[in-house]
């Protein structure tokens, strides 16, 4: 499943997604083993974070951790308000009077089925921002570095943004890359934030994830939800099954989804895990056609999708393709794979809304003043509203902004963007939302349905 630099360039497609989605960069003090303990040692030891497991709600299992306020530099200050910084706001690389870098890493290579401008779309809501005067005076300076959608490579690429200045994170990647990745910011001290967050991101022995905020539906949770979607509607009577990619973190996802259909009196009839990576699905296509699946959820990243939905319509086979979110809910996934109609049908669900809606005029007419002779794209309509999301929490840091107030500022982080879902941040609440919006395929493009909603 694949959840999604100093300079601007044209990415590939898929990564301008992860790129947008991982809105942020960074620049600052070198790489030493000094700087290893003094995040290790100063932002994470004195945490007051205890791990208490949830069993009750799949959302508060986002790594199934239950956190308490930090007491080093913060107050409560009510039942809502949460937390307030009284003390140091901490290390803050990257800082300037006028500036802040924050790092974008992103799959460029590696997992990108065509070019496209995706930057665009990002450098429009921070130009848009610095029109209004930044964040708190600073402007932002993004850098991007490319992943090529592997973990090794994408942890170096995250050493380098520290020993460029990094002050915050924005990622998007395959879900394993995610793992790591969220891992080592968060024993590192960084505050940093994940567009999805795979389930042993949390569960790793070696993180309290105190630093890791994820601004999309728990993927747990949301295997619940696809299995309820499912089971009602005109989806209600159509046999399921799901296809991952074969790799641990995507393995939560498919049990939960499994579970939720037996507690609604029904049975996923085919379960196939696949090689990201691979190029022949022909008997996994196979498999799915003897099992008369008729709705199929493809947990992976868009470029195998679009392999497996074109082997599958060549092999006469077309079910009803169905993407969790966010993986393959991309205008450009259906502009690539549904000339021939190989995804007729397909649905999706969303963290953020589609390009047609009124709730992305805004972008449309900030991008269509930065970029006259083009149109704007979903790519950077996501891009857009991450800008948002991180805009609003350096925001609620202030003007004294550090590791310790980012931090505290996300913990209780509440904002509603013009183009994402509802987010609502809380001490013991890392992921910031519990909905989703449905996507249905028009053609060349998504279509929304309804509104966010949390429950089917």
């Amino acid at each position: 499943m694949f959840r999604f630099g100093a300079r601007v360039r044209v990415a590939r497609a898929w990564g301008v997604l992860l790129a947008v989605m991982i809105v942020a960069s960074s620049c600052g003090a070198r790489w030493t083993a000094q700087e290893d303990a003094r995040a290790a040692g100063e932002l994470v030891a004195s945490s007051g974070d205890s791990p208490t497991p949830s069993t009750t709600d799949a959302l508060q299992e986002v790594g199934g951790i239950q956190t308490s306020p930090p007491s080093w530099t913060t107050r409560t200050t009510g039942p809502r308000s949460g937390l307030t910084v009284t003390g140091d706001a901490g290390p803050h690389p990257g800082v300037t009077n006028t500036e802040i870098t924050l790092c974008v890493l992103m799959p460029e290579t590696g997992a990108s089925p065509l070019p496209t401008a995706w930057e665009k779309g990002v450098n429009a809501f921070w130009d848009y921002l610095r029109r209004k005067g930044g964040v708190h005076g600073r402007n932002i300076r993004l850098i991007i570095k490319d992943t090529k959608s592997d973990t090794a490579e994408a942890l170096a690429r995250a050493r380098d943004c520290i020993n460029e200045g990094a002050f915050s994170f924005y990622t998007m990647d395959r879900v394993e890359v995610m793992s790591a990745l969220s891992k080592f910011l968060d024993d590192q001290g960084i505050p940093h934030v994940l567009t999805f967050g795979p389930p042993t991101t949390a569960m790793n022995s070696g993180s309290k994830n105190r630093n890791t905020f994820v601004v999309s539906m728990d993927h747990r949770a949301q295997g619940r939800l696809v299995a309820d979607y499912f089971s009602t509607g005109d989806l209600s009577n159509k046999r399921p099954a799901i296809v991952r990619e074969d790799v641990p973190d995507a393995i939560p996802f498919a049990a939960f989804f499994k579970a939720r259909l037996v507690e609604r009196g029904r049975k996923a009839v085919a379960e196939e895990a696949i090689n990201g990576q691979g190029n022949d699905f022909s008997q996994t296509v196979l498999n799915l056609k003897r099992a008369n699946a008729e709705v199929v959820v493809a947990y992976m990243a868009p470029t195998t999708l679009i392999k497996l939905a074109q082997q599958a319509h060549a092999a006469a086979y077309d079910p009803v393709w169905f993407a969790d979110a966010p993986s393959w809910n991309f205008d450009m996934v259906l502009q690539l794979a549904n000339s021939n109609g190989a995804l007729k049908g397909a649905r999706a669900f969303s963290p953020w809304v589609a390009l047609s809606s009124p709730a992305a005029s805004t972008y449309k007419r900030a991008y269509a003043e930065m970029y006259p002779n083009e149109a704007p794209d979903d790519i950077g309509l996501i891009g857009w509203g991450l800008g948002e999301v991180m805009h609003a929490a350096l925001a609620k840091a202030g003007k004294d902004l550090g590791y310790n107030s980012f931090r505290t500022a996300f913990q209780t982080l509440s904002v509603t963007p013009t183009t994402w879902g509802p987010l609502d941040f809380r001490p013991n609440r890392r992921v910031g939302t519990d909905s989703i919006i449905e996507f249905r395929e028009d053609g060349d493009h998504w279509v929304q349905v309804g509104t966010f909603r949390s429950s089917f």
